[in-house]
């Protein structure tokens, strides 16, 4: 794979195909600011942390998914038989 990246790689500039280095790219990128992609990094962040403690606090139980029923404990939360 290595091998056929350097082959891709000498063919695209032999091409012309690679373009020039852009000037000015690094400043842009190391520049921090609290524009929109902040906030939506941090709503992210927070969903993602609900979601994990949430699956901490209940984690599901698999064991139903997959080869019918064997293996499933029925913890009470099931419908139950009338007049049972």
């Amino acid at each position: 794979m290595v091998i056929a990246g350097i082959i891709v790689d000498a063919a695209f500039l032999a091409m012309g195909l690679v373009p020039p280095a852009a000037s000015g790219v690094k400043e842009r990128i190391t520049h921090f600011s609290f524009d929109y992609t902040f906030w939506l990094n941090l709503a992210f962040g927070v969903l993602a942390l609900w979601f994990f403690w949430v699956n901490r606090k209940h984690p599901m139980d698999h064991t139903h998914h997959c080869c019918g029923h064997e293996g499933h404990v029925d913890h009470g939360h099931g419908d139950h038989a009338q007049g049972a």
